[in-house]
């Protein structure tokens, strides 16, 4: 085994652990109508908190292997270094416009306006951009795996998210998601 790839393999099994497992709380919610997971119910509940943690395990590891894999060529930086920092930075702005509390989970109000008049999830929308960057960056097979379990819960979220936002908005979602596309 060449050097690090120990480090590689557990930073992997980490990052793809940390996945599964929010995939798995999330479908437990959605079978188990009274135990949500995802948006969690409030932001001092465990579900709270496990997603952060097994989010940010996720993420960590997802960067160290991106680290361990990088070789920069001048075609692939150009290429995929703007889409990494349009995307990501979209999202974060975004997600500022949104309201940091409203993103992860507690009412804060809907918002309709701005970017959100064109697309009820333009984060997901943005960070899978930024994703998609990342991926030409890094070429490479493991970090593309896992930037594939992050966009793939992106592209699932708005569907488990939407029962949570019409119980909590009600009739004014219900109109905005009619006239609103959900992701274009």
């Amino acid at each position: 085994m060449k050097d690090g790839a120990s480090f590689w393999m557990f930073s992997i099994s980490i990052s793809t652990s940390a996945m599964l497992a929010i995939a798995g709380l999330t479908l437990f919610g959605i079978v188990n109508k009274h135990r949500s997971f995802w948006p969690p119910p409030n932001a001092e509940g465990w579900q709270h908190t496990a997603f952060r943690v097994l989010f940010r395990s996720y993420f960590y590891g997802l960067l160290t292997v991106s680290a361990l894999d990088f070789e920069p060529t001048k075609n692939r930086l150009y290429a995929g270094l703007p889409l990494l920092i349009i995307g990501f930075g979209c999202a974060l702005f975004w997600t500022n416009y949104l309201g940091w509390r409203n993103a992860f989970g507690k009412p804060d109000g809907l918002r309709t306006s701005g970017v959100y008049r064109f697309s009820r999830n333009p984060i997901y929308l943005a960070s899978i951009i930024g994703m998609v960057g990342w991926a030409i960056v890094v070429p490479s097979w493991k970090v593309t795996v896992l930037l594939s379990l992050w966009a793939a819960l992106y592209i699932v979220a708005p569907w488990v998210e939407e029962p949570w936002m019409t119980r909590k908005y009600g009739k004014a979602f219900v109109q905005y998601k009619e006239s609103t596309p959900r992701f274009l």
